[in-house]
């Protein structure tokens, strides 16, 4: 399994974070590198394996994408337009972002260390929010690889439209809901997560077998 921090979050806290999505994707492109993986994204991180899957087709066998933000259509949360619009301050931002996300108990218990963090972290948060906003980022018919789209039980409105808009461009029937689950389902719901995860590999190799 391969994980990394995004530019601008956590170890990458320094790398410069403009080139908009298609930077993000080159940056998992070269990640991955000739293997042929299970690609998995959760919020924006959708965003970016979905541009993965459109440009880089051999290189996905088959992706899970959690409850990504489709920010260009019309319909969106006007309050994510105004952090992406640079109305917000970004600090303040990325502190409003994790206690939507989490819960605001769980900032509060976070020590000043780990909150300066989360706050160092807004630059790069804005950057996704005004790059999701710019346009799509992908093309549907391009991405081949079959996609487990997902949301949670309780997510908010513009979340499960989005799961049914996705689901729709993907030509996708079913839409993988986790039961009791909010945006943050891969922190409150690890194993349910890792069932999207062992569903993608199982539509990977029916595909193979086929």
């Amino acid at each position: 399994m391969i994980t990394y921090d995004r530019r601008g979050y956590g170890r990458s806290i320094d790398v410069p974070v403009e080139g908009g999505i298609d930077r993000q994707v080159a940056d998992l492109a070269a990640i991955v590198g000739k293997r042929r993986v299970i690609a998995v994204g959760h919020s924006f991180g959708g965003l970016v394996v979905l541009g993965l899957a459109a440009q880089f087709p051999s290189r996905v066998a088959a992706l899970v994408v959690y409850e990504p933000p489709l920010s260009w259509l019309p319909w969106w949360s006007r309050a994510r337009r105004r952090i992406a619009g640079g109305e917000v301050d970004a600090a303040f931002a990325a502190e409003q972002f994790f206690r939507s996300v989490v819960s605001d108990q769980a900032w509060e218990r976070l020590d000043p260390a780990t909150r300066e963090q989360r706050q160092a972290e807004g630059p790069a948060l804005v950057a996704d929010l005004g790059a999701a906003r710019a346009g799509p980022p992908f093309d549907p018919a391009a991405v081949v690889a079959p996609t487990v789209v997902a949301r949670g039980e309780h997510a908010r409105e513009r979340h499960a439209r989005g799961a049914q808009t996705l689901s729709a461009w993907l030509g996708e029937s079913d839409i993988h809901v986790i039961p009791g689950a909010h945006h943050g389902a891969h922190m409150s719901h690890p194993d349910s997560f890792a069932e999207l995860v062992e569903a993608a590999i199982g539509r990977s190799q029916a595909g193979a077998n086929a």
